[in-house]
């Protein structure tokens, strides 16, 4: 990872000042120990908590992604953890009613993800 963050720590400094990148470690400071070039930058510890990495995006995505004046329509945390864990209970009903794998499912092809969500989606409204 250290070369993928590089490249995207480059392009911001040389190429879009106004580019924001979300970096996050599951240890706190790990990365800084060995990437000196972080200073200064706000990394995100999630832990290995799931609930955290989840609070942890959709934070930054707030600050960072969403206009102002959308933000009063954004979803808490616990709402997205809660939705989450429906649309991954929802995978393993596809998988018992398709006879394959729950490790099948979850390894499943972007586009085939993609396309679960989206059916998980319509299900919702």
């Amino acid at each position: 990872m250290p070369f993928e963050l590089g490249l995207e720590i480059g392009y911001k400094y040389y190429c879009s000042s106004d580019k924001k990148v979300l970096i996050m470690e599951k240890d706190e400071y790990i990365s800084k120990k060995y990437l000196s070039d972080l200073a200064g930058v706000d990394i995100i510890n999630h832990q290995k908590d799931q609930s955290k990495l989840i609070k942890g995006l959709r934070d930054w995505f707030y600050v960072n992604v969403i206009p102002e004046n959308i933000r009063n329509g954004m979803l808490y945390p616990t709402i997205i953890w809660d939705r989450y864990n429906d649309f991954s209970m929802s995978l393993l009903s596809v998988a018992r009613n398709q006879n394959v794998s729950e490790e099948e499912v979850k390894n499943c092809n972007l586009t085939e993800y993609k396309d679960y969500i989206k059916s998980w989606l319509s299900t919702r409204t």
